[in-house]
């Protein structure tokens, strides 16, 4: 990547439904206060479960690499207000990054879980490519499956990084883990589905 590319601010990019105007509306003034360069796009929500709908994201991505070539892109979900600078996500060594946790079970193998809040995607062929296959697994996900599914299928061979905890805090039970930013709590299907464990973003 050029040294141009890493030296020019990364903008934020995201998506969202007109259900989620009031959290849409709150990270942009987030960014607003911080200079961030924005862009955030609403989009018509899909037939059928809040499952199914979040599944468009890896498109959404594929869509703001176009709109940003040459770009490191800052993708995040819209429910998150950005604490601080973020200028330092775009020295990532990978082609994309996001936040990992990783644990042992207590009788043997590991848990490990890949989160979609935040992403950060360089303008290298190899990064694409993965957002490509996300965008296919996606696709052929079983029924009630959600992105974050279809992003640890389409892992394979890649040059991924894991996202510090200063630029992603995990919040379970109102107490976060990390240094990162305030995330408000998420409603209905999501909260459930991720067991109140939420992202939020604020790179130092």
């Amino acid at each position: 990547m050029e040294g141009g590319a890493v030296n020019r601010p990364c903008p934020v990019c995201g998506w969202f439904t007109p259900n989620y105007r009031p959290w849409t509306d709150k990270l942009i003034a987030s960014l607003n206060a911080l200079g961030i360069p924005h862009d955030v796009v609403e989009v018509p929500r899909l037939p059928g479960s809040w499952e199914a709908n979040t599944m468009a994201k890896p498109a959404q991505i594929l869509a703001a690499m176009d709109r940003h070539p040459e770009r490191v892109v800052v993708f995040l979900d819209v429910d998150c207000e950005v604490k601080a600078p973020i200028d330092g996500l775009a020295s990532i060594t990978g082609d994309a990054g996001f936040y990992v946790r990783t644990r042992y079970r207590r009788f043997g193998g590991i848990r490990f879980g890949a989160r979609s809040g935040t992403v950060v995607i360089r303008p290298t062929a190899a990064a694409r490519a993965y957002i490509e296959a996300w965008t296919a697994a996606a696709r052929q996900a079983p029924r009630g499956s959600v992105d974050q599914a279809a992003q640890m299928v389409a892992m394979g061979p890649r040059a991924l990084v894991q996202l510090h905890d200063a630029g992603c805090r995990v919040l379970r039970h109102g107490r976060g883990q990390g240094s990162g930013a305030d995330h408000p709590a998420r409603q209905g299907e999501r909260q459930r589905q991720e067991g109140k464990a939420q992202e939020a973003v604020g790179a130092r």
